[in-house]
């Protein structure tokens, strides 16, 4: 997950796209990323919000939805989807992924540090909010398992 991006990541790729990334003028896409070095790339991916983020978000949701469920935190089943290159995030499917998210937060349990669900919003801080929270469900998941055998969850039966 990827929740340290910053204005400056934000403005490096815009100076990026400007300058190295070409568009088709009919689709608006990048037509020419595999000419960038790994670095611009790194910068670019970064910098913006692209499908192999909703791709990442999506995927660790449906993860930690099956994850609590094993672990018997049922939850409602989540809507995921697997976003391609050339496919449009409409405002219903930021929403879903942040329902999604409630979803998760209100089957298990999150730090207090966990930062709250942000509202619909395309800004970086906003998204870094929405990664971390699923960082922090994730990591909290693994601290509970690591606990079992310290609490004698293998010897209770016996």
């Amino acid at each position: 997950m990827i929740f340290d991006r910053t204005q400056n990541d934000v403005d490096a790729a815009r100076i990026l796209i400007n300058e190295k990334v070409k568009l088709d003028p009919t689709t608006m896409q990048p037509i020419n990323l595999d000419e960038l070095t790994p670095t611009e790339l790194e910068t670019l991916n970064k910098g913006t919000f692209n499908y192999t983020d909703l791709n990442r978000i999506e995927s660790k949701q449906e993860e930690l939805k099956n994850l609590f469920n094993e672990m018997g935190y049922w939850n409602t089943p989540t809507t995921n989807k697997t976003w391609g290159e050339n496919d449009i995030f409409r405002v219903d499917d930021f929403k879903r992924i942040l329902d999604n998210t409630n979803v998760l937060k209100k089957a298990f349990f999150v730090y207090m540090s966990t930062p709250n669900t942000p509202q619909i919003s395309y800004y970086w801080d906003d998204i870094n909010s929405l990664e971390k929270i699923l960082h922090d469900l994730d990591s909290m998941t693994n601290y509970v398992k690591n606990q079992y055998r310290e609490c004698g969850t293998f010897e209770s039966g016996e």
